[in-house]
């Protein structure tokens, strides 16, 4: 009996064989140059989060620094390639009461940054430490804090601080006794002309000072309320002169 060797079958196993190695080192290549990729697109946006944190403390200084001297102003460069700038204007609403009287009820904007790109970030104060009333002169009232937005890593800066600070005491010739000044200072924010993207530079224009002065004749207290929300209560020692401040800052883009 003859046997014939089947010659063609084996080139073709051999061929076969051939493709499909080459066909799992292609995978193997594309789904190390996404996994790659998509490592060095995370590296650049964190990279990018760091730079806009940073330029939001800036712009964070320069309102609080325009915010005392009327009519200045100042800027800081924000480079979006991964996420976006978001003006929020007149996002917040803030109420201050003196007792059942109240004092302050206004509307504060926001400058918020959302990143394009995953990746996790906790959620914690980096200037500033929330809303409340703060009794240190040199405490911030306008605060930056780093969050999450549906999965997406966010920088937001606003002002929903009031501060209150004993100035010392006066006498009042027309009482015939001394009184505490107390100074009630609110820094609000609001937004001017905006455009473009990618990257802007954000200015920050003091526009002016309100004051009203308020004469305390009982321990009062002083309650804070954001979107209807009570968030702090501070007291208030009888007799006094209140000094409420509204410091008027408008951002925009230039």
């Amino acid at each position: 009996m003859v046997y014939f060797k089947n010659y063609a079958s084996e080139g073709t196993s051999e061929v076969i064989g051939n493709l499909i190695i080459a066909s799992t080192i292609i995978l193997i290549t594309i789904i190390s140059t996404g996994i790659a990729m998509n490592f060095m697109e995370i590296q650049a946006a964190q990279a990018e989060f760091e730079s806009i944190k940073d330029s939001m403390l800036i712009l964070a200084d320069i309102i609080e620094e325009v915010g005392s001297r009327v009519y200045s102003s100042g800027y800081v460069k924000f480079n979006c390639r991964y996420g976006r700038i978001d003006f929020l204007k007149n996002s917040t609403r803030i109420e201050v009461f003196l007792d059942a009287s109240k004092i302050i009820d206004v509307y504060t904007s926001s400058l918020k940054y959302t990143c394009g790109v995953r990746f996790s970030v906790s959620e914690e104060y980096v200037r500033g430490g929330g809303s409340g009333i703060v009794m240190n002169e040199f405490s911030h009232l306008v605060t930056v804090k780093l969050a999450s937005t549906d999965g997406f890593p966010s920088i937001i800066l606003r002002g929903c601080c009031v501060r209150i600070v004993d100035k010392g005491e006066l006498y009042l010739k027309s009482r015939g006794f001394n009184v505490t000044v107390y100074e009630l200072v609110l820094v609000r924010i609001g937004v001017g002309l905006t455009v473009g993207s990618d990257s802007i530079n954000v200015k920050a224009y003091g526009k002016g000072i309100t004051l009203n002065t308020l004469f305390i004749e009982n321990t009062s207290s002083i309650e804070l309320f954001i979107d209807g929300l009570k968030v702090d209560c501070k007291s208030i020692m009888a007799p006094a002169i209140l000094n409420v401040v509204i410091v008027e800052v408008e951002i925009s883009t230039v």
